[in-house]
Protein backbone atom coordinates (compact mmCIF):
# COMPACT_ATOMS: atom_id res chain seq x y z
CA UNK A 1 0.00 0.00 0.00
CA UNK A 2 1.42 3.52 -1.11
CA UNK A 3 2.08 6.15 1.65
CA UNK A 4 -1.70 8.01 1.99
CA UNK A 5 -3.41 4.92 0.02
CA UNK A 6 -4.77 4.36 3.41
CA UNK A 7 -5.99 7.43 4.49
CA UNK A 8 -7.33 8.46 1.11
CA UNK A 9 -9.83 5.23 1.59
CA UNK A 10 -10.75 6.26 5.07
CA UNK A 11 -11.75 9.79 3.73
CA UNK A 12 -13.80 8.54 0.75
CA UNK A 13 -15.67 5.99 3.27
CA UNK A 14 -16.20 8.70 5.66
CA UNK A 15 -18.06 10.10 3.02
CA UNK A 16 -20.89 7.46 3.37
CA UNK A 17 -20.35 5.75 0.11
CA UNK A 18 -21.32 1.94 -0.38
CA UNK A 19 -18.36 0.92 -2.14
CA UNK A 20 -16.01 3.16 -0.18
CA UNK A 21 -16.75 1.52 2.64
CA UNK A 22 -16.84 -1.84 1.16
CA UNK A 23 -13.11 -1.10 -0.56
CA UNK A 24 -11.18 0.18 2.94
CA UNK A 25 -12.61 -2.51 4.76
CA UNK A 26 -11.26 -5.40 1.73
CA UNK A 27 -8.10 -3.28 1.71
CA UNK A 28 -7.91 -3.38 5.30
CA UNK A 29 -8.16 -7.19 5.55
CA UNK A 30 -5.63 -7.57 2.51
CA UNK A 31 -3.07 -5.64 3.97
CA UNK A 32 -4.07 -6.29 7.61
CA UNK A 33 -4.63 -3.18 8.84
CA UNK A 34 -5.44 -2.97 12.31
CA UNK A 35 -8.22 -0.63 13.66
CA UNK A 36 -11.48 -1.82 15.50
CA UNK A 37 -13.20 1.25 15.15
CA UNK A 38 -12.56 1.97 11.50
CA UNK A 39 -14.17 -1.81 11.25
CA UNK A 40 -17.11 -1.21 13.21
CA UNK A 41 -18.15 2.61 11.79
CA UNK A 42 -17.90 1.48 8.90
CA UNK A 43 -18.56 -2.46 8.82
CA UNK A 44 -21.66 -1.78 10.59
CA UNK A 45 -23.18 0.73 8.63
CA UNK A 46 -22.73 -1.43 5.42
CA UNK A 47 -24.64 -4.11 7.23
CA UNK A 48 -27.49 -1.73 8.51
CA UNK A 49 -27.53 -0.30 5.37
CA UNK A 50 -26.54 -2.32 2.30
CA UNK A 51 -25.67 -5.74 3.51
CA UNK A 52 -27.80 -7.17 0.07
CA UNK A 53 -25.49 -5.26 -2.08
CA UNK A 54 -22.37 -7.12 -0.43
CA UNK A 55 -23.27 -9.93 -1.93
CA UNK A 56 -20.98 -13.11 -0.63
CA UNK A 57 -18.78 -10.80 1.02
CA UNK A 58 -21.56 -9.60 3.38
CA UNK A 59 -20.34 -12.41 5.72
CA UNK A 60 -16.81 -12.01 5.74
CA UNK A 61 -17.49 -8.36 6.30
CA UNK A 62 -19.99 -9.79 8.77
CA UNK A 63 -16.96 -11.69 10.80
CA UNK A 64 -14.79 -8.88 10.30
CA UNK A 65 -17.33 -6.85 12.28
CA UNK A 66 -17.58 -9.60 14.70
CA UNK A 67 -14.10 -9.26 15.56
CA UNK A 68 -14.07 -5.96 15.75
CA UNK A 69 -17.21 -5.89 17.85
CA UNK A 70 -15.13 -8.26 20.17
CA UNK A 71 -12.47 -6.27 21.01
CA UNK A 72 -14.52 -2.84 21.26
CA UNK A 73 -17.51 -4.48 23.68
CA UNK A 74 -19.87 -3.62 21.28
CA UNK A 75 -22.14 -5.95 22.68
CA UNK A 76 -24.84 -5.49 20.05
CA UNK A 77 -22.69 -6.02 17.18
CA UNK A 78 -21.10 -8.56 18.66
CA UNK A 79 -24.44 -11.20 19.83
CA UNK A 80 -26.36 -9.75 15.90
CA UNK A 81 -23.01 -10.91 13.84
CA UNK A 82 -22.15 -14.53 15.89
CA UNK A 83 -26.33 -14.94 15.61
CA UNK A 84 -26.32 -14.38 11.15
CA UNK A 85 -22.91 -16.56 11.45
CA UNK A 86 -24.09 -19.40 13.00
CA UNK A 87 -27.93 -19.30 11.52
CA UNK A 88 -25.66 -19.32 8.09
CA UNK A 89 -22.95 -21.57 8.86
CA UNK A 90 -24.13 -24.09 12.03
CA UNK A 91 -21.38 -26.54 11.24
CA UNK A 92 -18.85 -24.82 10.60
CA UNK A 93 -15.43 -25.13 12.49
CA UNK A 94 -14.56 -21.36 12.17
CA UNK A 95 -17.79 -19.95 13.75
CA UNK A 96 -17.27 -22.32 16.62
CA UNK A 97 -14.15 -20.90 16.87
CA UNK A 98 -15.59 -17.51 16.88
CA UNK A 99 -18.10 -18.43 19.38
CA UNK A 100 -15.15 -18.87 21.86
CA UNK A 101 -13.60 -15.55 20.61
CA UNK A 102 -17.26 -14.70 21.71
CA UNK A 103 -17.08 -15.90 25.13
CA UNK A 104 -13.26 -14.84 25.85
CA UNK A 105 -14.99 -11.20 24.83
CA UNK A 106 -17.26 -11.45 27.33
CA UNK A 107 -14.61 -13.07 30.23
CA UNK A 108 -16.54 -16.44 29.95
CA UNK A 109 -13.07 -18.21 29.93
CA UNK A 110 -14.06 -21.52 31.35
CA UNK A 111 -16.25 -21.93 28.12
CA UNK A 112 -14.13 -20.57 25.91
CA UNK A 113 -11.17 -23.04 26.94
CA UNK A 114 -14.07 -25.80 26.66
CA UNK A 115 -15.11 -24.18 23.02
CA UNK A 116 -11.76 -24.76 21.91
CA UNK A 117 -11.05 -28.08 23.48
CA UNK A 118 -13.81 -29.41 22.09
CA UNK A 119 -12.60 -28.30 18.53
CA UNK A 120 -9.25 -29.39 19.21
CA UNK A 121 -10.88 -32.90 20.24
CA UNK A 122 -12.74 -33.25 17.11
CA UNK A 123 -9.91 -31.92 14.91
CA UNK A 124 -5.71 -31.86 16.63
CA UNK A 125 -4.38 -30.84 13.69
CA UNK A 126 -6.96 -27.00 13.84
CA UNK A 127 -3.43 -25.03 14.26
CA UNK A 128 -5.99 -21.46 14.13
CA UNK A 129 -7.56 -23.03 17.54
CA UNK A 130 -4.57 -24.05 18.85
CA UNK A 131 -3.48 -20.89 18.62
CA UNK A 132 -6.32 -19.03 19.97
CA UNK A 133 -6.24 -20.97 22.87
CA UNK A 134 -2.53 -19.90 23.58
CA UNK A 135 -3.22 -16.30 23.39
CA UNK A 136 -5.88 -16.70 25.92
CA UNK A 137 -3.53 -18.17 28.19
CA UNK A 138 -1.42 -15.44 27.34
CA UNK A 139 -3.95 -12.60 27.72
CA UNK A 140 -4.70 -13.63 31.08
CA UNK A 141 -1.44 -14.31 32.50
CA UNK A 142 -1.63 -18.24 32.66
CA UNK A 143 2.53 -18.42 31.70
CA UNK A 144 2.18 -21.83 32.54
CA UNK A 145 -0.65 -22.89 31.02
CA UNK A 146 0.30 -21.24 28.14
CA UNK A 147 3.88 -22.74 27.67
CA UNK A 148 2.02 -26.35 28.20
CA UNK A 149 -0.30 -25.43 25.20
CA UNK A 150 2.90 -24.32 23.11
CA UNK A 151 4.42 -27.48 23.86
CA UNK A 152 1.40 -29.80 23.20
CA UNK A 153 1.31 -27.95 19.91
CA UNK A 154 4.79 -27.85 18.55
CA UNK A 155 4.48 -31.55 19.17
CA UNK A 156 2.46 -31.81 16.26
CA UNK A 157 3.46 -28.59 14.63
CA UNK A 158 7.47 -28.77 14.80
CA UNK A 159 8.45 -26.57 12.24
CA UNK A 160 6.52 -23.38 13.10
CA UNK A 161 9.15 -21.63 13.83
CA UNK A 162 6.86 -18.42 15.25
CA UNK A 163 5.78 -20.62 17.76
CA UNK A 164 9.19 -21.74 19.20
CA UNK A 165 10.15 -18.02 19.52
CA UNK A 166 6.82 -17.30 21.52
CA UNK A 167 8.25 -20.32 23.79
CA UNK A 168 11.36 -18.79 23.81
CA UNK A 169 9.95 -15.29 25.08
CA UNK A 170 7.57 -17.33 27.41
CA UNK A 171 10.73 -19.28 28.87
CA UNK A 172 12.55 -16.50 29.07
CA UNK A 173 9.17 -13.93 30.77
CA UNK A 174 9.33 -17.01 33.24
CA UNK A 175 13.18 -16.84 34.10
CA UNK A 176 13.54 -20.19 33.08
CA UNK A 177 16.11 -19.79 30.53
Amino acid sequence: MEPGEYESLVAKANLGGHSAMAELLQSMRTHKIHQPEIVLLHGARLLSTGQSKLGSDAWTVMEQVFLASCELGADDWRSYCLRHLTKKFPTSIRVERLKGIYQESTKDWGEAKKTYEKLLKDKPEDTVTHKRLIAMYKQRGQVPEAVQAINTYLETFSTDVDVWHELAELYIEQGSL
